[in-house]
């Protein structure tokens, strides 16, 4: 598994990722000897809408790994995120009910995605239909957060699900947040 960098690799945000593919696995993927499953945490592919087709065109058959978390918990954290980061200045109410209506110029404030869409990226339903109306249901695993993090043992049952879900070549994956 790519280390879920700060920034995060994502990679497939790039329209020259054909290109820069050999780049990519001696940088994050340098030490994986003969693994048969590499993965990638990288949010922002769920709020671009060309990821699934740019990961399918190098990793055919990929499968796609959504952990999802409350969304009201998911729009407070990216809240606090941007108010740290300086890409905030309204207090959380007033931000979280116009955030939407108030975008950023992506390239000057150095994000890949608006940080001040609170309320939409909690809206999962619209990205897991988007996923799957290109790569197909059967490629998607959903998670839950809170039901991983209820126990160790739903923990092993997750790992062994996904070694036998997912016997492919790569794995690329939104993950809010790393367990």
């Amino acid at each position: 598994m790519a280390r879920p960098l700060r920034p995060e690799p994502k990679f497939f945000l790039s329209p020259r990722s054909a290109e820069e593919y050999p780049a990519y696995l001696e940088r994050f993927f340098a030490t994986r000897g003969e693994a048969t499953v590499l993965g990638e945490k990288s949010t922002s592919y769920s709020d671009d809408p060309s990821a699934p087709e740019r990961i399918e065109s190098l990793l055919s058959g990929f499968r796609a790994v959504f952990l999802l978390r409350d969304p009201i918990a998911r729009a407070l954290s990216n809240y606090s995120f941007s108010r740290d980061h300086g890409l905030e200045d309204l207090d959380p109410g007033p931000a979280l009910k116009t955030g939407e209506d108030r975008p950023l110029d992506l390239m000057a404030a150095g994000v890949s995605t608006q940080p001040r869409d609170y309320i939409r990226r909690g809206r999962y339903i619209d990205t897991l239909e988007h996923w799957q109306s290109k790569i197909g249901r059967d490629r998607i695993l959903v998670l839950l957060r809170k039901v991983i993090q209820s126990s160790a043992q739903s923990q092993n049952d997750i790992r062994l699900r996904s070694e036998n879900v997912f016997p492919l070549r790569h794995v690329c994956g939104h993950i809010e947040e790393p367990l």
